[in-house]
C-alpha cells in the first residue's frame, strides 16, 4: 500500500543513541577527529551542499526509500523539486535515517572528491585545490562536500560560503545572459522565417502572374495561326495573283511564332520544323531588284534556316554573285574572314548570328570601307529591302 506524502516531509525521529559520538562515551578515549557528517554543518552550507550536489530526482528518490523503510510503507513525495528540498532540509538538522540517507548519497556522487582531499592536512593546500575546482566550474559542488567534511572543514567553512556566494552570482548571470542570447535567437529565427514565408507569398504570386501571361501568350499564338492557316486556305481557292493570294503567301513566309526582340550574337527564335518558314514550292511576292548589283559579289551573313535558296535567288536576280556564310550557327568562322576579303558588299542579319562573327563583320568593312548592310528583321521582305540600300551612295558602316 503506498500513503502519498505532499509536500512536506514527515520528519524522522533521532537516532540518540547512535548520535553520541565514540569520544563521549564514557570510558572512551579521545582519538583523532574524523571526517564531519551532514547534520553537523551550519544551516546554510547544508542548503548548498544538497542543493548543488545532489540532483532533485535522485533527491526525491532517495527520501522516499528512507521515509519508506522508517515508516513500512510505500511512500511518494507530491510537490515540486523546491518543495522536496525544503522539507528535506527539516530533517537534516539532527541525525535520523532521512539525514543518514543523504549523506550516503552525497558520498557516493562526490567519493572521488574526497579522495582527492583525503590525503590533504594543511589549509592552504586545501584552498589551493578549492581554487582549483572553482577555476573549472563543474568541480566545484563536489568538492564543497569534500571540503566540508574534511578534518578541516570547520576553518574553511567562512571562506567557502563567501567563495560559494561569489561562484553562484556569477553562474547565475552567466545563466541569466545564456537565456537572453536563446531569447533573442528564438526571436531572429521566427523573423526569418516570417520572411521567408512573406518571400514564398510573394514567389507564388510571382508565378501565377507568369503563368496567366503565358497562357495569354499562347492564346494569341493560337490565334494568328488560326489565321495564318485561314489565309492559306483562301490562296489555295483563290485565283492566282489576286491579293488575297498575296497575302496568304506573305503569311506563309512569316515565322508562325511571337516575334522576340534579340541582342546581337544571339540567334533568333525560330519556326519548328514541322513548319518551315519558307516552303520551297512557294514563290515570294514580286520584290524589287536593285540594278546597281550587276558583276557584283554579295556576302549574306546569317539568316534564316532554309532561307539560303531564297537569298540567292533575290541576289542572283540583280545580276550579283552570292556568298552565303551563317554568321557561326553551324559553320566555323574560319572561312568567314576570306569571305569577307573578296566580297563587295556584305548584308548582315545581327540577329541570326553570333557575337564574334558581328565584331569581325563589323571591323572588316570598318576597316576596308566596305559597304555592309544591316537587316533590322530575319524575313525575305527585309533582306529584299535592305538589299535596295545598296543602290543608294553612302551606304557603309
Amino acid at each position: 500500500m503506498n500513503d502519498a506524502i505532499p509536500h512536506v516531509v514527515t520528519h524522522a525521529m533521532p537516532c540518540t543513541e547512535r548520535e553520541a559520538r565514540p569520544a563521549e562515551r564514557p570510558g572512551a578515549l579521545a582519538g583523532p577527529p574524523c571526517r564531519r557528517r551532514l547534520w553537523q554543518l551550519p544551516a546554510e552550507l547544508r542548503a548548498c551542499v544538497v542543493g548543488l550536489g545532489l540532483p532533485p530526482a535522485a533527491l526525491r528518490r532517495c527520501t522516499e526509500q528512507a521515509l519508506a523503510r522508517l515508516h513500512r510503507v510505500g511512500v511518494v513525495l507530491r510537490g515540486s523539486d523546491a518543495d522536496v528540498l525544503a522539507s528535506v532540509l527539516c530533517d537534516l538538522g539532527s541525525r535520523n535515517p532521512v539525514s543518514e540517507r543523504v549523506q550516503a548519497l552525497l558520498d557516493q556522487c562526490h567519493a572521488g572528491a574526497c579522495r582527492r582531499v583525503a590525503a590533504l592536512r594543511e589549509p592552504a593546500a586545501l584552498q589551493a585545490c578549492w581554487r582549483e575546482a572553482l577555476a573549472q566550474g563543474d568541480q566545484a559542488p563536489g568538492l564543497l562536500w569534500a571540503l566540508l567534511t574534511h578534518r578541516q572543514g570547520a576553518v574553511l567553512q567562512d571562506g567557502l560560503l563567501g567563495d560559494l556566494r561569489a561562484w553562484s552570482y556569477a553562474h547565475t548571470r552567466a545563466a541569466l545572459a545564456q537565456k537572453a542570447r536563446h531569447a533573442d535567437a528564438d526571436r531572429r529565427l521566427q523573423d526569418a522565417r516570417a520572411e521567408a514565408e512573406a518571400l514564398r507569398l510573394r514567389l507564388q504570386a510571382q508565378q501565377t502572374g507568369f503563368d496567366a501571361e503565358r497562357q495569354a501568350l499562347a492564346q494569341q499564338l493560337a490565334r494568328l495561326r488560326g489565321e495564318c492557316d485561314a489565309l492559306r486556305a483562301a490562296a489555295a481557292s483563290a485565283p492566282p495573283g489576286g491579293p488575297q493570294t498575296q497575302l496568304a503567301l506573305a503569311c506563309r513566309s512569316a515565322p508562325t511564332r511571337l516575334p522576340v526582340p534579340q541582342a546581337p550574337g544571339k540567334p533568333v527564335a525560330m519556326p519548328s520544323p514541322a513548319e518551315p518558314a519558307v516552303p520551297s514550292a512557294v514563290a515570294e511576292p514580286s520584290l524589287p531588284a536593285p540594278a546597281s548589283l550587276h558583276g557584283r559579289r554579295v556576302l549574306c551573313v546569317g539568316g534564316m534556316p532554309g532561307a539560303q535558296a531564297r537569298y540567292r535567288q533575290l541576289v542572283e536576280s540583280a545580276g550579283a554573285q552570292f556568298d552565303y556564310h551563317d554568321g557561326g550557327l553551324e559553320r566555323g568562322l574560319h572561312r568567314l574572314d576570306r569571305q569577307l576579303g573578296t566580297a563587295d558588299l556584305v548584308v548582315c542579319q545581327a540577329g541570326c548570328l553570333n557575337h564574334e562573327a558581328y565584331r569581325r563583320v563589323k571591323g572588316h568593312c570598318r576597316a576596308a570601307t566596305k559597304t555592309c548592310l544591316f537587316v533590322e528583321r530575319p524575313s525575305i521582305a527585309h533582306f529584299a529591302r535592305t538589299l535596295g540600300l545598296a543602290a543608294e551612295p553612302g551606304a557603309r558602316t
